[in-house]
Order: structure tokens, then sequence, then C-alpha cells
């Protein structure tokens, strides 16, 4: 992000994680944290940060994601942990793609519960 930065980009989109804190104790959240903060520090005329739950793979390998869609979605259809809530990669990356074109300058963090259409 630094030399993109340095070559005059002016918009920034990241990919971030639901619990995202330079401040938690949980080191997966607080790397993602801290590497929003360093990004903000950049300057970007537009910072937008997506912070969605799980996410659905298609075909992933990894174990934890294997087993994401079940239990969640028993608690999100009685309306509980919606921020928690799995979120298809393909849906996710369009909502990436659009988001320098329908935000203004500034910073965003667009939160599980605010990406548009799901």
């Amino acid at each position: 992000m630094q030399i993109a930065r340095k070559n005059g980009i002016g918009k920034a989109v990241r990919l971030s994680s639901h619990d995202a804190s330079s401040t938690t104790n949980m080191f997966y959240f607080k790397v993602k944290g801290q590497l929003q903060e360093e990004i903000a520090g950049l300057s970007f005329n537009q910072y937008v940060i997506f912070r969605p739950g799980k996410l659905l793979r298609k075909d992933t390998e990894r174990l934890g994601e294997k087993e994401i869609p079940v239990t969640p979605n028993v608690f999100n259809q009685l309306g509980l942990f919606r921020k928690y809530r799995p979120l298809p990669t393909l849906k996710l990356t369009g909502k990436l793609a659009k988001a320098p074109k329908v935000h203004g300058a500034g910073m965003f963090v667009i939160k599980m519960e605010e990406i548009p259409g799901f």
C-alpha cells in the first residue's frame, strides 16, 4: 500500500476481519487492526475497509471453513449473530470492486451487517 500511495494512487480498498482491533489480545484480529491503522496513516483520499464475518470459499480445503456454513446459518435464521453470518466470496469480491464508485472521499468501515445486498 505504501508503494501505491507513493505512486499517486488515491483510493484503497481493504478486506479485513469482523473483530479487527489493534487493542485486542487475539493475535489474528490484532494484526488486522494494526494493518488497518497503518494504511489509514497513509492518507489515501478514499479508504474503504470491509469487515465481513466468515467467508464461504468454494472448494476450500481449510477445515474451519468447511464447517462454517452449518452452525451460523442455524443462528442466523433466528436473527442471532448476524455479523458472523457466512458470506460467499463471489458476492464479496463484487462489493469490493464496486466500493470506490459507491463511496466518496474519506474513510469507510463497512461491517458485515452493512454490506449492501446481503
